[in-house]
């Protein structure tokens, strides 16, 4: 990309984020209490500006008000990419073993947090990225020369046995037995990576950010904070650059991105709080 092209593109996020954080701004907030993740919601610790965004770049968004009960078997309404920005309502093993075959027949999944599940079925959880629970460390972009705030959370893999039959290191790591694993549907063990990408690595060399890429083309991206995702994030700091990319359905899957808002609390039906 040439450097006026570059200059071109950033003025035009930098317009879109701020005509998206004034549109999330327009309504009373929302009780300081409520701290989902959600597009619905304004105020500091709401999303509601990252779907605004994606709106103001011309990109296809919407909020998903629907069970994940068959999201594999759609076809005209099967989203490019799947966010779930750490729900407060977890995923029931029907609705991940629709994620799980969605991935594997070429979906894209983000999962901030917990992600509903999600996080753990891939095989990671989430644990504090400091020596405290509201410690902060310092992270590095590594697909990017982008400057991002510290992390308060970040990944590290479940219980796992060794596979001697892959070289990389972390494909040598196969799901093996352990509690995190009992709690799992089956189908989750049959979420194998051929390749594993750190996008944001933490001081302590631990993933903030991870991409896992699988046969057939589909993708899970795990994101540790669930802060990154929100208002006041991306108001504040430069995560809209980093963040961006992963929020992009890859060229050869267009279609629209999806933000599951179901699990938030927000079913088809249901008032815009619990």
């Amino acid at each position: 990309m040439s450097y006026r092209l570059e200059i071109a593109a950033a003025v035009l996020l930098a317009g879109a984020i701020a005509v998206a954080i004034r549109a999330a701004n327009r309504k009373p907030r929302e009780p300081e209490l409520d701290f989902r993740t959600s597009t619905y919601l304004t105020g500091p610790g709401g999303s509601k500006a990252l779907h605004e965004i994606l709106v103001s770049l011309g990109r296809l968004s919407e909020r998903r008000r629907t069970s994940l009960a068959t999201l594999a078997t759609e076809r005209a309404h099967r989203p490019a990419v799947l966010v779930l920005l750490d729900p407060v309502i977890d995923l029931d093993d029907a609705e991940l073993q629709q994620v799980v075959r969605y991935v594997r027949a070429g979906g894209a999944v983000v999962a901030a947090g917990d992600g509903a599940g999600v996080t753990s079925c891939a095989g990671w959880r989430t644990q504090p990225g400091g020596l405290g629970v509201r410690d902060s460390i310092g992270v590095r972009a590594l697909e990017m020369d982008v400057r991002l705030p510290a992390t308060q959370r970040v990944l590290t893999a479940n219980p796992w046995k060794a596979d001697t039959t892959s070289q990389a290191p972390l494909e040598r790591l196969k799901k093996g037995g352990g509690e995190d694993d009992e709690s799992r549907p089956g189908i989750c063990s049959t979420l194998a990576p051929f390749a594993v990408d750190t996008v944001v690595v933490a001081l302590n060399n631990r993933p903030a950010i991870l991409r896992l890429r699988y046969r057939g083309g589909g993708t899970i991206t795990l994101a540790a904070d669930r802060q990154w995702f929100t208002n006041r994030a991306w108001r504040d700091t430069n995560l809209p650059v980093a963040l961006l990319p992963l929020l992009t359905p890859r060229p050869q899957r267009p279609g629209r991105v999806a933000w599951d808002e179901y699990h938030q609390g927000f079913g088809s039906g249901s008032q815009a709080s619990f």
